[in-house]
């Protein structure tokens, strides 16, 4: 990947070739589409709203009447379907490279399945001329600490994302992504038995809180880490750099595998280090969550949206 990555504000987004969003159960699916909405920046034109045929239920079918309200008519998709998922984008796509030079394309990944979000940034950077540009946007969630939702991990719920293993490491350290999910992160840690265990978790810059119930519920894993690193939520360009630094001062002394757990913002730049590096010895592992015990769980939209913009990067 030869990319550049920048921060970038939400406000004053009038420019958009292609919108691309996924609605389901949670409220916040439809936070920036209707921000969108009603500044007339989306139609049904330029937008690409994918509708969960998975665990649809009452704020589903609410979000699914609110887009097609506005006259965008929602696509049935599956989340396993990542194929399926790339020929649609790619339709939108062939048509908007005949027409034009210059392609601004919006993702909101707010409420996209790790496997959605990291695969579209990876296959739409592929897709970039020198001249468009990728916008991803994140509506940041009301999330609450209860875990008693929270699904498990075990060992065959890793599935490699991005990255090649050594074929014989001289030693392998493990950068674990935390959340809220202290079962998840426990089972975690008692799978992977690492020479050198590090921690990363992200929080709002302005919420003081949120970092202190997240040194609450994982006090006994951030003391058993080598070290931990907090990063701010809002700044992925931050977030990509200080891993990326972190990554190759510990890919001298052998393997690095990126565990990300947590917000999407921090997921998803772990998901990517691997393909920016381009180094065997370093791989980022998706954990794959149970569905027989899932629960759908509402996260309503805190008001706040961050985001980065993804270019071609200029040989000099």
């Amino acid at each position: 990947m030869n990319i550049t990555i920048e921060k970038q504000n939400f406000t004053n987004q009038k420019d958009i070739s292609l919108f691309i969003c996924a609605i389901g159960f949670e409220e916040r699916s439809t936070f920036i589409a209707k921000s969108l909405i009603e500044s007339k920046t989306i139609s049904q034109e330029n937008t690409l709203c994918l509708y969960f045929l998975d665990n649809r239920d009452e704020i589903s079918k609410q979000n699914y009447e609110i887009i097609k309200a506005n006259n965008i008519t929602p696509v049935d998709t599956v989340k396993e379907n990542i194929s399926e998922l790339n020929n649609l984008i790619s339709e939108k796509l062939d048509s908007l490279f005949q027409q034009f030079d210059n392609l601004k394309i919006h993702v909101d990944y707010s409420s996209m399945p790790r496997c959605w979000y990291a695969n579209i940034l990876l296959f739409l950077s592929t897709k970039l001329r020198k001249n468009d540009s990728l916008f991803f946007w994140y509506a940041h969630g009301n999330y609450t600490t209860d875990i008693t939702h929270c699904t498990t991990a075990g060992a065959d719920d890793f599935v490699i994302f991005s990255g090649k293993a050594s074929i014989q490491p001289r030693n392998r350290s493990h950068i674990l992504g935390l959340g809220y999910d202290t079962v998840k992160s426990d089972a975690i840690r008692t799978v992977v038995d690492p020479s050198t265990l590090i921690v990363c978790y992200t929080y709002p810059e302005d919420n003081v809180q949120i970092l202190e119930t997240i040194h609450n519920e994982h006090e006994t894993i951030l003391n058993s880490a080598a070290m931990s690193i907090s990063l701010p939520i809002e700044n992925f360009d931050f977030i990509i750099k200080r891993i990326k630094e972190l990554v190759i001062d510990l890919s001298d002394k052998g393997d690095v595998i990126l565990i990300p757990d947590g917000p999407k913002p921090l997921i998803l730049a772990c998901s990517i280090i691997p393909m920016l590096l381009k180094k065997t010895g370093v791989v980022c592992f998706h954990i794959k969550s149970h569905s027989t015990n899932f629960t759908p769980v509402n996260i309503k939209a805190t008001g706040l949206i961050s985001g980065f913009v993804i270019k071609q990067k200029i040989n000099e």
